[in-house]
């Protein structure tokens, strides 16, 4: 299959495909129980697709250069490095943080990547000139750690975007933060420099499970936290981690009870994922820590989705919950990755997805040492490391992919959008085994209401979509490389 890329967490760390069978924090549930029984799925025939309607632009990359974009900007700094991550972070240095000369660095990074055109990198010519203003969809403040930057960083990049850009009134702001006491007293001050939603990574609610993830707060401190940060943002967003060592799905029945009582607007749950070149990685390895099999990581998954909704939580990603399902409480810095967006990632190891004006996607990577990307910036203005084009199927094949990781699924328009009139469905996903899949109550249709909305005919029925069941959520990892054409 051709290689795809898998996103990772708001920090824009990606995975190739290949890696599916493997964890991968925030999207990667693992969890094997759900099968495809293909010899007992009913048969079905190919179906002819048919072209897009007519009235569609036939020049997909003009919709893309005025599309909205989100911008992520990574603050790589953290008091303590968690036994679980493997993201772009790095300890305070022993001077403390250069808070003056990494706000610099940021400015300068993201003026030139708002008129940015990766064509010139790639070594082919820059062919038109984005619009004067791009509409901004999100910023996303992460880390490393950015409630331990200055308030004034993020005004400072709020700022400088409203005055180049299209920015709505009710844009979502998003800043990472840690429980800690010390940074929860700088709440008010980041609400005031134009935060509006919080993503607090509380993790877990005991001092021992903290203290195994390395965490440098305690479950007092995260109790404390929600409270003042409820007093102060509408939106919050609250992170807690399953399947940890010894854990029973008992244990993790009650301490999701607890999790829920605090009626936050968002909650990210996510299976703990074992990384490569992480102490917990070495210590699984060694075999001094066991985590859940696979049977009892999958009770817990169901526990959660259960309780979840039982709760007035609708999960709508694998790992992401929403109250009551609305629309304003969901991520939307996060959707804008799985709809297919431009987003531009500045800071130390940033990633971002842009479209060059001749239509073609690249993925761009920053110098990933926070000294080595200040300096570049200092002296050329950026700190991109490398830029690298994709071919369109690689990305139609990330679209399928990340979109089947949503309830909403994939919308055949985000492709056609992507793609142009003329392409046919049926190049990418394979119809005869998503039909299959269907039939085994993993995926679904979404039907057209009219011919202008609709992209393919299947067995004679005009469809628009394609999304996952509830079932087919839970094993969706080993259901998207049976969809791959």
């Amino acid at each position: 299959m051709t290689q795809t890329w898998l996103l990772l967490r708001s920090t824009n760390e990606t995975w190739p495909s290949s890696h599916l069978p493997r964890l991968c924090t925030s999207y990667r549930m693992g969890i094997p129980r759900l099968h495809v029984c293909r010899a007992t799925a009913r048969s079905t025939r190919r179906s002819l697709t048919r072209p897009f309607a007519s009235a569609v632009r036939p020049i997909a990359h003009e919709i893309r250069l005025d599309a909205p974009v989100s911008v992520y900007v990574h603050w790589p700094y953290c008091q303590s490095k968690c036994t679980y991550c493997a993201f772009n972070k790095y300890h305070i240095p022993a001077g403390g943080q250069d808070h003056d000369r990494m706000e610099r660095a940021l400015l300068t990074e993201l003026r030139h990547a708002l008129t940015y055109d990766p064509n010139e990198d790639a070594g082919g010519p820059a062919f038109v000139k984005r619009p004067r203003r791009r509409k901004l969809n999100s910023v996303y403040f992460g880390g490393g750690t950015p409630s331990l930057a200055r308030p004034l960083m993020i005004s400072k990049v709020l700022e400088y975007l409203r005055s180049v850009c299209d920015v709505p009134n009710d844009m979502e702001v998003t800043l990472e933060g840690n429980p800690t006491s010390v940074e929860v007293e700088l709440l008010k001050d980041f609400k005031a420099a134009g935060a509006n939603r919080l993503s607090l990574g509380l993790q877990a609610l005991g001092d021992k499970d903290l203290r195994f993830f390395g965490r440098d707060h305690s479950a007092a401190e995260a109790h404390t936290a929600v409270e003042k940060a409820q007093g102060i943002f509408h939106r919050i967003s609250l992170d807690f981690i399953w399947g940890r060592p010894g854990q029973t799905l008992a244990a993790w029945e009650s301490e999701l009870k607890r999790a829920l009582s605090f009626g936050a607007t968002h909650y990210s749950l996510y299976q703990l994922t074992v990384e490569r070149g992480t102490p917990l990685f070495k210590d699984v390895a060694k075999g001094a820590v066991v985590v859940p099999d696979d049977d009892l990581a999958a009770d817990m998954y169901e526990k959660t989705v259960e309780m979840a909704s039982e709760n007035g939580y609708h999960q709508y990603e694998v790992s992401s919950f929403a109250w009551h399902g609305l629309e304003t409480n969901r991520s939307q810095h996060n959707q804008s990755y799985w709809r297919g967006y431009d987003y531009i990632g500045i800071g130390p190891g940033a990633h971002g997805r842009v479209y060059g004006a001749d239509g073609t996607r690249f993925r761009t990577f920053r110098t990933l040492d926070p000294n080595s990307w200040m300096t570049e910036c200092e002296t050329t203005g950026q700190g991109m490391r490398r830029v690298v084009p994709m071919t369109l199927r690689q990305t139609l094949e990330e679209l399928v992919l990340l979109g089947l990781r949503t309830m909403d699924g994939v919308s055949f328009g985000t492709i056609r959008q992507h793609a142009g009139v003329e392409y046919s469905i049926d190049s990418i996903i394979n119809i005869a085994a998503t039909n299959d899949l269907v039939s085994g109550d993993l995926l679904e249709w979404v039907y057209a209401t009219s011919e202008m909305d609709a992209a393919v005919e299947v067995d004679g029925r005009l469809v628009r979509g394609l999304r996952p069941t509830r079932k087919g959520l839970a094993v969706i990892d080993r259901v998207v490389p049976e969809v791959i054409a």
